[in-house]
């Protein structure tokens, strides 16, 4: 799913021509190189960390590959800010220094005015102090910036979604709850609440009819087909 502006679009990308999981997977490289650059000259910089989850074997044992992925990411860490270059357990690599988005993560524009200007006079613009400032303030400005973006995305989607109601999805059973099951579509990156009838399992592989769009409320109800 690609959001653009007021649009979004919808289609499927397969295989080496996927240019976002390039993108992600260049970004990924380049942060951990210029971490471990920065490390090896001894220049203050901030780095990304996360602990690994409590019971990870037991989460990496799941089955089902879209409930694994929502465990992890439910019961992971949150990802933090470091002056050490501490390992990051999602992404499996240490040193990780954040500097690909510049233009909406305020800490990436700050690693990067220090390292130009350490390559220009041989040493930092930022002090440590002037860095912890900024990583202390990070995590809970960035935690609401995403989550604004989430609702963005999630409005655009619903959006979509509308001029499809009657249609049939299919969906993986996340979690139970009392209220229902949270369920996510696997063609689109969305999940919901469902209230069947008959008994499910975590795991199970469900049809969806989409019975309508509430843009207000930010909710798509569906009925178990």
């Amino acid at each position: 799913v690609i959001v653009e502006a007021d649009e979004v679009r919808v289609s499927r990308a397969e295989g080496p021509e996927d240019l976002r999981e390039i993108s992600d997977e260049l970004a990924i490289l380049a942060s951990t190189q210029i971490g471990r650059w920065c490390t090896d000259r001894g220049l203050e910089v901030m780095y990304e960390a996360q602990s690994p989850p409590e019971g990870r074997h037991l989460l990496e044992a799941i089955p089902h590959p879209v409930v694994r992925r929502h465990e992890l990411r439910r019961q992971s860490p949150t990802t933090g800010f470091s002056e050490h270059p501490d390992r990051h357990d999602g992404l499996g690599l240490s040193a990780c220094c954040p500097v690909c988005r510049p233009t909406d993560r305020y800490p990436d524009l700050v690693i990067q005015r220090q390292i130009l200007h350490f390559l220009a006079t041989g040493r930092p613009i930022h002090s440590r102090e002037e860095l912890d400032v900024v990583r202390f303030r990070a995590r809970e400005e960035l935690d609401q910036f995403e989550g604004l973006r989430y609702r963005r995305e999630r409005y655009l989607l619903l959006k979509h979604l509308a001029s499809a109601v009657g249609e049939l999805y299919s969906a993986v059973v996340l979690h139970l709850r009392r209220d229902g099951a949270l369920v996510e579509l696997l063609d689109l990156p969305l999940k919901t609440v469902v209230r069947p009838f008959d008994p499910l399992a975590v795991g199970d592989e469900i049809q969806l009819r989409l019975t309508g769009v509430d843009l207000w409320r930010s909710q798509a109800h569906f009925a178990v087909h």
